[in-house]
Order: structure tokens, then sequence, then C-alpha cells
């Protein structure tokens, strides 16, 4: 088999370990808890969910060492129509959470929440265009989401870090994570100083990590859009002669 074929569509491979984890995730939640709705500990799917866990993030260690070639715009992406909706979808995402969340942040950090969301909006649809397009987006278009990633971050960390039970906090924590990241190399392409490598391992993994996190979330829409939106905006593959970066 040719080795290529493996790595053609990481994406779609990202979206199958993320439909397995969220399977997982779903069932350990509505059979493995106790009176208060903890985890009991030791549960056989909370194992096989690190284990799923774990083996992806290895597979996508690989693929992303596999996904090397050149650090240019144009030669790492292609007009793209599933890239634009999956811009459109994290728009949504993030839309929908201005309109039905109030900022945990207090003062001047929870109004730069509500107005960094209520920018990225505009922002991602904006790149959605430059990539159905096959235009380079300007680099401010990715910055804004991923500005706003930060001040998510920022804005669910108590809540978070109150959290009784590791499994509860990881998947929204570490998605968030990965997303921002995504978006950082993304505006890094849009000046010509991306990484494939990089791009590829955080896309993969914000894939997986906001599907798992759709098991159990307030913020359903948002990580289901973050879910697409970077299974759907990955890098090209990249020729064999290529200088990997």
């Amino acid at each position: 088999m040719n080795k290529r074929i493996f790595s053609a569509c990481p994406g779609g491979i990202a979206l199958l370990f993320g439909a397995l984890g969220l399977i997982l995730r779903w069932l350990l939640y509505r059979t493995a808890t106790d009176g208060p709705y903890l985890l009991k500990t030791g549960h056989p799917l909370e194992t096989a969910l690190w284990l799923v866990t774990g083996a992806a993030l290895l597979l996508f260690l690989f693929l992303a060492r596999r996904a090397g070639g050149s650090c240019g715009y144009g030669n790492t992406f292609a007009p793209s129509p599933q890239a634009f909706a999956g811009h459109l979808l994290f728009a949504a995402g993030v839309g929908l959470i201005m309109l039905t969340r109030e900022p945990q942040l207090p003062g001047a950090l929870g109004l730069l929440w509500r107005v960094l969301g209520c920018l990225a909006v505009p922002c991602l649809a904006a790149a959605g265009v430059c990539r159905l397009r096959g235009k380079q987006p300007e680099f401010f278009l990715h910055l804004v989401p991923c500005l706003f990633l930060i001040i998510h971050i920022l804005n669910h960390y108590r809540s978070w870090n109150s959290a009784p039970q590791l499994v509860g906090c990881v998947f929204a924590a570490f998605a968030s994570m990965a997303l921002m990241f995504f978006c950082f190399y993304q505006t890094a392409f849009d000046v010509d100083l991306g990484k494939r490598r990089m791009l590829t391992f955080f896309g993969l993994t914000a894939v997986y990590l906001c599907l798992c996190e759709c098991a159990r979330t307030e913020d359903l829409w948002l990580y289901l859009g973050g879910a697409l939106y970077a299974a759907t905006d990955l890098p090209l593959p990249a020729p064999e002669a290529e200088k990997p970066c």
C-alpha cells in the first residue's frame, strides 16, 4: 500500500477517533456514576477512554511528523468549500456563546471576553471566504479567534479547576487550548511563517478533544463547530521532495 494513503485524509481519521471518544465518554457518564453523579473509579469505560485518547495522540504525532513541506501559504492551502463551511460553523458556535452565556471573569476581563468573541465571528467568516476563494487571509482574521480562545480559557479556569474529577474538565480545557494553538499556527501561515507539523498536530488534536467534549458540555455548538473547523482546514498533503517545516 502506498505510504501516503494513510495520511491523505487525516481530518477524517481524527473525526473517527473523536466519534469513538464521544461515544465512550457519553456512555461513561450514563452508566458509571454513583449517587452524587461522580464517576466510579477504575470503571472499564474510563480506562477505554484514556487508552483511545493515548492512541489517538500517538497517531496524531505520527501523522504530523509526516506532514512536512513548504511553509508558504500557497503550497499549504487550496480553495476549499469544506474549509469555508468549517469556518462558518465555528463562527456560529462562538456567536451562540456570545448570545447565551455571561462572562465568568469580572470587570474589564469579562468585557474583553465579550468583545473578542463578537469580533471573532466576522473574522472567522471573512477567513472562510478567503479559504473558499483560495486567497491568503489577513493575519488578524485568525489572530482574533486565537485571542478569544485565550480569554475563553481564562474565563473557564475557575470552573474547570473546581471540577471534582479530572475526566470532567480535562477535555474542555485541552480542547480549548488545542483550538487556540491551531488558530495561532493558522495566523503564522497567513504571514508565511507557518509550521505544517504543528498546525497538523494541533488541528487533529482539536478535532478529537472537541468531539469528546461534545458528550458532556453546555457549549455543544462551540466545540462541535471547533471540531469541524479544524477537520476541514488542515494542510494539504506535501510533495515528498519538499523541505519539512
